[in-house]
C-alpha cells in the first residue's frame, strides 16, 4: 500500500483590470467547515495559490478576490471542488 500524502490543489486564475491588478487572494473552506485564505502569486500571466492540505473528504468552496491599483476589489464566481483523501 502506498503512503498517503496530504491533499492539495493548485488554483489558477486569470485576472484582468483596466488599471492593473496588484493582488489576489484565494479564500476557501475545508471540508470540516474552517475558512482559510491564501495570498496568490503572479507569474506567467496568471495568479496561483495552493488550496489545502485537507484532512477530510467532502466539498470545499473556493473564491478569488482581486484588488486593482485604484484600491477596488472584485470577486470571481464561487466554485465547489470535491476533496477525496486517500485512506489511512
Amino acid at each position: 500500500m502506498r503512503p498517503c500524502a496530504p491533499t492539495t490543489n493548485i488554483i489558477t486564475a486569470s485576472v484582468t483590470d483596466d488599471v492593473g491588478v496588484v493582488s489576489a487572494t484565494l479564500t476557501y473552506t475545508d471540508p470540516g467547515g474552517g475558512e482559510r485564505e491564501e495570498p496568490m502569486k503572479f507569474g506567467n500571466g496568471v495568479w496561483t495559490a495552493n488550496m489545502g492540505p485537507f484532512n477530510w473528504n467532502g466539498n470545499s468552496r473556493w473564491q478569488v478576490t482581486a484588488t486593482d491599483a485604484a484600491g477596488n476589489t472584485g470577486k470571481g464566481e464561487a466554485k465547489l471542488v470535491l476533496v477525496e483523501i486517500c485512506p489511512r
